[in-house]
């Protein structure tokens, strides 16, 4: 069994008992002799991707302060429902068209996720980070804080986790693997041609504006306060950071993404606002996308 088929099988063994676990989990939180409970429990066990995100932010009882529960519901909704809705009504990612729109679709359902979230805790996005104050002054610390950070985990990190994958795999394997996994990439596949600026312009956007706004204020804005409650910032850092870069679905980058999601965190824990991770966030797309372009 390849690497690839190794990773592919965990993440599909994964969902299973993330499903599972959701059916139980339901059961248990509106009580086991409650006809309501059973038939939730039933309908979680046999479409739990879409059925305990309804369940958990429209009908659970709502909280003040968030948890694990309304996490992994924002996260079935946007990163499950709205990716397998898109593939199953349109196809396989193909084209800028479907790609923009998956895109957008995929952030509209993570922010309105986490908007569902803070409504029913009767919060505002300042809760997550976010606020109209001193966003400039903030998104430039970004762009500065940036600079190192995206070097070194582009000329660092990165060929230092392949270098480990290949001491594993052999290096000449690793190597292929990480390109493999680059230009497979949907996002990549789907990059338009220079010569057609506004469709770049447009792409442009997509991947440095709306994507990290809307994983930012998911991951290091929901998920990041909801594990500082419990942990200490360098672990509840750590581990958002690891959902982060397992999210991407990625062999070879899984150590140059958590790296960067472990940066965000730091960020966002040190100024208190989500404005620098958004700015850092956006920074490294951009880098990506011109090396991308370059090496293309």
């Amino acid at each position: 069994m390849g690497l690839e088929e190794f990773f592919g099988g965990a993440v599909r063994l994964g969902l299973l008992s993330l499903q599972v676990l959701a059916a139980v989990w339901v059961y248990q939180d509106a009580r086991w002799w409650s006809r309501r409970a059973w038939w939730w429990g039933l309908l979680v066990a046999a479409g739990g991707p879409v059925a305990f995100p309804a369940y958990v932010l429209l009908f659970r009882p709502a909280a003040r302060e968030w948890g694990l529960a309304e996490v992994l519901a924002v996260a079935a909704f946007g990163l499950l429902v709205v990716p397998l809705a898109a593939s199953l009504l349109v196809g396989p990612w193909a084209g800028l068209a479907f790609v923009a729109t998956a895109v957008l679709g995929q952030s509209a359902a993570l922010l309105g996720g986490c908007w569902q979230v803070l409504r029913r805790s009767g919060q505002t996005w300042a809760a997550v980070g976010l606020s109209g104050t001193g966003v400039a002054r903030q998104g430039a610390l970004g762009v500065v804080l940036a600079a190192p950070v995206v070097a070194a985990v582009h000329y660092g990190v990165q060929p230092a986790a392949v270098y480990l994958l290949g001491l594993v795999v052999g290096h000449e394997r690793a190597r292929m693997l990480a390109e493999l996994e680059q230009w497979s990439n949907p996002l990549m596949q789907a990059m338009p041609p220079l010569r057609d600026w506004p469709a770049v312009l447009l792409f442009a956007a997509l991947v440095c504006g709306v994507v990290p706004l809307a994983e930012e204020v998911f991951f290091r804005g929901l998920v990041y306060r909801a594990a500082r409650r419990r942990l200490q910032p360098w672990q509840a850092a750590g581990l958002v950071a690891v959902a982060f870069a397992a999210v991407h679905l990625q062999v070879v980058n899984f150590l140059p993404i958590a790296v960067l999601g472990w940066a965000f965190a730091w960020a966002a824990e040190r100024t208190g606002s989500l404005v620098p991770s958004v700015a850092m966030h956006a920074a490294n797309n951009l880098v990506a996308l011109v090396v991308a372009y370059a090496q293309r």
